[in-house]
């Protein structure tokens, strides 16, 4: 007899319905994440028009003169008509509706911007002086005063310790040796010398003194070219940063007085009839473009901090040059006296 066989079904309908709902799963989570980068990108957005109007607002209250001109687009400030006057106690209107509407009588127009204008002129002034001021204390409080030179006699005395160290340390009996030819008492010279060198020099002190002696004047020698090379920079940095500070003085001032020259003629002709014609005056033609009273603080600053450095150089070279000019010539002074010393008690003493 034949088994039966039966057939196996299987249903299809879980799986569907597993894959719409993961569909529908993804699609929620992308819609999730572009709400997402919206909400993110409509923030940064928000920021940014927040620290324009923020840049814009504290533009347009200050002073048009001091204002950088590279910062006009950040802070959306165009022309000096941007900026605000005072046209009452405590009202601000921006130059541009004070001029261009017919809220004001014409004289009274001419009173609010002509008078703003030479405010924004003295306020240029008087800060001016007080960087000047500042720039100029603070110049006098740091600068040290001239490194002083080497004097002459270092000159004379360094290599002539140096050269009695040579001598006395390494005998230069060649040298000694020659005088017996030229002169009557030579040979007796030479050999007083060179007994009594020998003595000197088999005291252990001698010998240390005189080690010590030719090490600090070969290092006095080098010391002077090191010592030469500090004044120079000093010298050179003082007159270079005095003339770079006077050049950008000075453009500050030639630059500020085409500027504010212009800005008032050109404000004083708008005012003549009721009706302005003229086109606003673009804030290149009154803010600052090059030098401003930053740049010259700006070196002031690395002044004061050169100076600084100049200081704790400048004492090092005092006592350094203390320490090896006075050692070169005590041990010089030393090794000498003792060996002449021995000389004269040879000769005179019997010793040698």
């Amino acid at each position: 007899m034949r088994k039966n066989h039966q057939i196996k079904t299987y249903d299809l309908e879980p799986v569907a319905k597993t894959s719409e709902a993961s569909q529908e799963q993804y699609s929620s989570v992308s819609v999730d994440n572009s709400n997402e980068e919206l909400e993110k990108k409509e923030e940064i957005i928000k920021r940014y028009n927040e620290e324009v109007a923020y840049e814009h607002e504290h533009a347009i209250n200050s002073n048009p003169f001091m204002f950088r001109v590279n910062k006009s687009e950040k802070c959306n400030v165009h022309s000096i008509e941007d900026f605000r006057v005072k046209v009452k106690r405590k009202e601000t209107r921006t130059l541009k509706e004070v001029l261009r509407t017919e809220e004001f009588r014409l004289s009274k127009r001419k009173k609010i911007i002509i008078n703003a204008i030479k405010a924004w002129i003295k306020d240029f002034k008087e800060n001016k002086s007080k960087v000047i001021l500042k720039v100029s204390d603070v110049k006098e409080a740091v600068k040290p005063n001239d490194i002083e030179k080497i004097k002459v006699g270092a000159y004379i005395f360094l290599p002539l310790g140096l050269a009695v160290l040579i001598i006395c340390y390494f005998g230069l009996t060649k040298l000694w040796s020659i005088t017996k030819d030229f002169t009557l008492f030579g040979k007796e010279m030479h050999l007083n010398f060179e007994a009594a060198r020998q003595v000197a020099f088999s005291s252990k002190w001698v010998n240390i003194v005189a080690v010590v002696g030719l090490y600090i004047a070969i290092a006095s020698m080098l010391f002077i070219g090191l010592y030469h090379a500090i004044c120079h920079e000093f010298t050179s940095y003082t007159k270079t940063h005095a003339s770079l500070n006077e050049k950008l003085t000075n453009k500050v001032n030639s630059d500020f007085a085409k500027k504010s020259k212009k800005t008032l003629k050109y404000y004083q002709k708008a005012l003549r009839k009721k009706e302005c014609k003229l086109d606003p005056l673009p804030i290149e033609d009154t803010g600052i473009t090059d030098v401003d009273f930053s740049d010259i603080e700006a070196l002031s600053d690395a002044y004061t901090h050169k100076m600084a450095k100049m200081k704790g150089r400048k004492t090092f070279l005092y006592i350094t040059k203390f320490i090896l000019f006075k050692g070169t010539y005590l041990c010089a002074s030393g090794v000498w006296g003792y060996v002449s010393f021995e000389i004269i008690w040879g000769l005179f003493g019997g010793g040698i």
